[in-house]
C-alpha cells in the first residue's frame, strides 16, 4: 500500500510537470515579456508553491521523511561506482566535485550541441545569468523533492535500497522524454542522473548534495535554452 500511494503521488507530480505548460500557458497571466521565459516562470512558482505543501505533508505525516530533509552528512563513505570513477574509498564530500565536473560536462557537450546546431551562440545575453540561477534553484528543489525526498522518505524503512533507487531512477528519467535534455537520450541521460542522486541522497541521509549537483546541471540547461528560444 504504501509503495502504491507513493508512486501515486509520485505519477501525480509528474503529470503536472510533463502537462503544466499547456495548462499555465492558456491562463493568459504575463509576468515577464518574453512569452518563453515568462511560461518559464509560471510553471516555477507553481512547482514552488508545491513542492513546499509536499515538505509540509511529509514532515507531518511521514516521520520518517524527516531523517531526509536536510543538508545530509557529506563525510559519510561513497560506495563504489566504477562509471563515474568512485571507487568506494573517499567521503562524498571529497568525490563531489570530480562528480559534478564529469555530469556537468556531459550536460553541457548536449546542451550546447543544440545551441551550435541552431546557430544560437549570438544570443546569449548576460541577462540570462540570473534568471537561469533562480529558476535553477526553483526547479533543482521541486524535483529533488518529487522524485528524491518523496521516494525515499516514504519508502526508505520498508524497501530496499536497490529497489528505492531503480524507482527514483526510472521515475526522474522517463518524463524528461519530454524535457531538456529531451527524446531518448534525455531519458537515458536522467535515468543515470537520478540514480546518481538518489544515491547520493541515501547515503548521506538527505538531498543537500543530490540538489547542488542537480542545480549544477539546471544552469547550464537554462542558459543553453534561453539562447535557443529567446530572441
Amino acid at each position: 500500500m504504501k509503495l502504491f500511494l507513493t508512486l501515486f503521488v509520485v505519477l501525480m507530480l509528474t503529470g503536472f510537470m510533463v502537462f503544466s505548460g499547456h495548462l499555465l500557458s492558456g491562463m493568459g497571466i504575463r509576468l515577464y515579456p518574453d512569452g518563453f521565459i515568462n511560461q518559464i516562470m509560471l510553471y516555477q512558482m507553481c512547482l514552488l508553491l508545491i513542492s513546499v505543501s509536499v515538505v509540509v505533508v511529509m514532515l507531518k505525516y511521514v516521520p520518517a521523511s524527516k531523517a531526509f530533509f536536510k543538508w545530509g552528512a557529506v563525510h559519510a563513505p561513497a560506495t563504489r561506482l566504477f562509471v563515474l570513477g568512485i571507487s568506494g574509498n573517499k567521503i562524498w564530500a571529497r568525490e563531489v566535485q570530480p562528480l559534478i565536473l564529469i555530469i556537468s560536462t556531459a550536460t553541457s557537450v548536449f546542451m550546447f550541441g543544440g545551441v551550435h546546431t541552431t546557430n544560437s551562440w549570438q544570443y546569449f545575453h548576460w541577462s540570462f545569468i540570473p534568471l537561469a540561477l533562480m529558476f535553477s534553484v526553483i526547479n533543482a528543489f521541486g524535483e529533488e523533492i518529487v522524485f528524491r525526498f518523496i521516494i525515499i522518505g516514504s519508502l526508505s524503512e520498508a524497501y530496499s535500497k536497490g529497489l528505492i533507487l531503480l524507482i527514483s531512477a526510472v521515475m526522474f528519467g522517463v518524463p524528461h522524454y519530454y524535457g531538456s535534455p529531451g527524446g531518448i537520450i534525455g531519458v537515458l541521460m536522467s535515468v543515470f542522473l537520478g540514480y546518481v542522486l538518489a544515491r547520493i541522497s541515501m547515503e548521506t541521509k538527505g538531498i543537500g548534495l543530490a540538489w547542488f549537483i542537480h542545480f549544477v546541471q539546471d544552469v547550464i540547461i537554462f542558459v543553453a535554452l534561453f539562447m535557443m528560444k529567446v530572441r
